[in-house]
């Protein structure tokens, strides 16, 4: 059997405007589904709030030191933040709720949008991966993320993935409940990520590493309780 060709895989699966559940009207998503749409707009928001710094500059991809491949790569943070916010999170509410069961555009440009961004977000991975690794084998760079959470970030990535192909697997069986179920997760993903984030970056002092670390630095400084015992007295004159 031949390989099915380019254009072929355009018409039968990138470009395709009617879902499995083209006017199928005994699907009912309910209200959570849609609003779970949205997820991706508070992960882009949350981007922007723990900015990290190495995003300022090219990073290296490889894990590995060597003076003959050494490829360096900058990731478009803010881009994918913002797209995560004003594109991503309507375009999902729009064909994945308001237009599932129904022959709309809204569904090529949903996947025009996710495909490269899942992309970005595996390459946002590795570079964390990078930064953390080369902690745990150089101990050169202390306030990365602690490798328990990046491998917590990894399995969440992964469950993911297999969501979103089970929730496919479920639309050839044209099983509701369960599309339901597994595209609701795939949807959860942002939500979970953002969440091993927010941790990593108020337990495990990730915004040290942010970009916006001097303002927390300030916040800490003027906005805690102040050490008035004789001991810190002393030492604030010294």
């Amino acid at each position: 059997m031949d390989n099915p060709s380019l254009l072929e895989f355009l018409s039968t699966w990138l470009l395709k405007t009617r879902m499995t559940f083209y006017n199928d009207d005994q699907l009912v998503l309910p209200w959570w589904f849609g609003l779970c749409c949205w997820n991706f707009a508070f992960a882009g928001a949350f981007m922007l709030w723990i900015e990290p710094q190495w995003i300022q500059k090219p990073q290296k991809i490889a894990f590995w030191p060597s003076s003959l491949f050494s490829l360096h790569i900058k990731l478009p943070y803010r881009t994918v933040a913002y797209l995560l916010i004003f594109a991503q999170a309507p375009l999902s509410f729009l064909a994945d709720y308001c237009y599932m069961t129904q022959d709309s555009y809204w569904h090529v440009i949903d996947r025009c949008f996710a495909m490269p961004l899942m992309g970005l977000e595996l390459l946002k991975f590795t570079l964390m991966a990078r930064e953390s690794l080369r902690h745990l084998q150089f101990k050169s760079n202390p306030i990365a993320m602690p490798v328990p959470l990046l491998a917590l970030y990894l399995f969440a990535t992964l469950f993911a993935i297999f969501s979103y192909v089970q929730s496919t697997q479920a639309q050839a069986r044209r099983d509701h409940q369960a599309f339901i179920l597994w595209h609701n997760n795939w949807h959860l993903f942002p939500l979970i990520a953002m969440a091993i984030l927010a941790f990593d970056f108020y337990v495990c002092q990730g915004w040290k590493r942010s970009t916006r670390k001097y303002m927390y630095a300030i916040e800490i400084k003027y906005l805690l309780p102040k050490d008035t015992t004789p001991k810190a007295k002393a030492k604030a004159k010294l």
